[in-house]
């Protein structure tokens, strides 16, 4: 980890006002560039393949949990990463598509695991994201099945990927 990301707690992700999501946002860019180093360095991933996965955390994480839900990236959990790919990216997207959606649940996946190996996650938390993030036959009929919804029927839709509804 680099000399900025090595001082860094989970607490500090935490935000509670919008000079909180500027100083977060900082601190996602220098996690996200330790994250892609390592995905050139230590897993010997080619750069094209660690650009797509690190542009896809990024996305996740400065659009989805650092803008949209304004919450700590480190208090990840299946539910959200649903919400994100079953709700979030289609709503928010001129035209969502499987292929892009998959990269970037992979960039997901790959993020949380790097986090565990700083012990900014626990390993389980990490490891109980592959499977959400693999079911890409659900996003897939999510994507298609927006296409189709309409009038009162778009709550139902909604509500099949919200995180809301769960708390």
């Amino acid at each position: 980890m680099s000399e900025y990301c090595q001082y860094l707690t989970v607490s500090a992700y935490d935000i509670t006002c919008l000079d909180d999501e500027l100083r977060i946002d900082e601190l996602c860019n220098a996690i996200l560039k330790d994250y892609h180093a390592s995905l050139l360095n230590d897993l010997g991933y080619a750069p094209l393949l660690a650009g797509t996965l690190a542009r896809g955390a990024d996305y996740f994480l400065r659009d989805f949990m650092i803008d949209a839900k304004r919450c700590n990236i480190f208090e990840i959990s299946t539910d959200l990463v649903k919400e994100f790919a079953g709700n979030w990216y289609i709503i928010n997207n001129i035209d969502p598509s499987i292929n892009e959606l998959k990269d970037i649940l992979a960039g997901i996946y790959q993020f949380y695991s790097y986090c565990s190996t700083q012990k900014l996650i626990p390993e389980e938390q990490a490891n109980t994201l592959l499977n959400v993030c693999n079911n890409v036959n659900f996003y897939s009929a999510r994507i298609d099945s927006f296409f189709t919804v309409s009038g009162e029927s778009y709550q139902s839709w909604l509500n099949e990927c919200s995180e809301q509804k769960r708390k």
